[in-house]
């Protein structure tokens, strides 16, 4: 078992504490062993499923197979992922202090209570997080990778999304193609994190399934 950091937003944070976000989408920008890749998709080549592009601009064949168990960069079933999110401490002690000496607060939980003092808070980037500041911790189930737009409106409610959770406008522009309420909030959350475009660019993502593990 291997355990590797990702990184979260406050709403789906939120959506992981409620234990309504069992899945979660990243775009296949790197592999386990090769790095960054510039193009990838379904292969041609017969006896392959998935081509990409390397950093040194060579093309690579692979089975579906063979990348999810040897080049997903988020591991495999019984693999876990601590999550990073936003978060704030007024002083920050050894992390082999006791766990009641610290004072940490989150930013999915909301502002927290400082008489007033809210504009001394730094909130500090997720990426920046510490282990030993993780609160949640999940094990991975199930990998896959699928085009962007495969989405099921079963997989948007497992993202932890709603139709409650997307802007009216947000229908208009995405209802269409989505089709179902939980996929244009989904669509929503995902242009709103990835960019304008990011949606109808309809891209190559790792489906990584997980269950939160009890502290």
């Amino acid at each position: 078992m291997r355990e590797r950091p990702i990184l979260f937003s406050a709403p789906m944070v939120r959506a992981l504490l409620d234990g309504r976000k069992t899945q979660t989408r990243r775009v296949v920008t790197e592999l386990r062993g090769f790095g960054r890749t510039t193009e990838f998709g379904r292969s041609d080549t017969p006896g392959y499923d998935w081509h990409f592009r390397d950093k040194r601009a060579c093309w690579n064949d692979v089975d579906d197979a063979r990348l999810r168990q040897q080049f997903c960069p988020y591991g495999v079933a019984g693999d876990r992922l601590w999550v990073r999110e936003t978060y704030f401490g007024n002083h920050f002690q050894h992390p082999n202090e006791p766990e009641g000496e610290r004072e940490l607060h989150y930013r999915a939980d909301g502002l927290p209570d400082f008489e007033g003092e809210e504009s001394l808070i730094r909130w500090r980037p997720s990426i920046h997080m510490p282990r030993w500041a993780c609160r949640l911790v999940l094990e991975v189930t199930n990998v896959r990778v699928e085009r962007l737009h495969a989405l099921s409106e079963d997989d948007a409610l497992a993202e932890g999304c709603s139709g409650a959770m997307a802007p009216t406008w947000y229908a208009d522009r995405y209802g269409s193609l989505c089709g179902a309420q939980a996929r244009y909030a989904f669509a929503a959350l995902w242009a709103s994190l990835n960019g304008e475009a990011s949606w109808h660019a309809n891209p190559c993502v790792w489906v990584i399934g997980f269950r939160r593990v009890t502290p």
